[in-house]
């Protein structure tokens, strides 16, 4: 019985052309592309972010390394999310990357689709290098 539920109403959602997922979570998607994707708020851009990252680093790795990151920028342009997709080799310098991307809080004009402001993820590839 409960099969035969589940069956039909998989059959008439497919029909009908509607998702699975509800529309009042719309809010919550958090786009990779948009139309308008977020801007470091500071002349430079992306590389101004990158660049704030550099020098305001307190741990350094002892060889030169990159570290890639996922951040989530939120509709109010608040840093949301901030994961490390690739590390250095050092979980130190990895997690003082990860808290410097969190204080550009505020800091970033957030991603529009249609105009409206939406979550948008972003990759961040910094360079990290052994302080001299």
């Amino acid at each position: 019985m409960k099969r035969t539920l589940l069956i039909s109403f998989v059959t008439l959602v497919m029909m009908m052309g509607m998702p699975f997922y509800s529309h009042v979570y719309a809010d919550d998607v958090i786009y990779q592309r948009t139309s308008k994707m977020p801007e470091f708020k500071e002349e430079g851009g992306l590389q101004a972010c990158t660049n704030y990252v550099s020098e305001h680093l307190q741990i350094h790795p002892k060889e030169s390394g990159r570290v890639i990151c996922s951040v989530v920028i939120e509709k109010d342009g608040s840093v949301g999310d901030v994961k490390v997709l690739r590390s250095c080799g050092d979980t130190a310098v990895d997690n003082e990357v990860v808290r410097l991307i969190k204080t550009t809080d505020k800091q970033w004009q957030p991603g529009e689709n249609s105009g409206k402001a939406v979550r948008v993820q972003i990759v961040l590839a910094l360079r990290v290098d052994p302080k001299e």
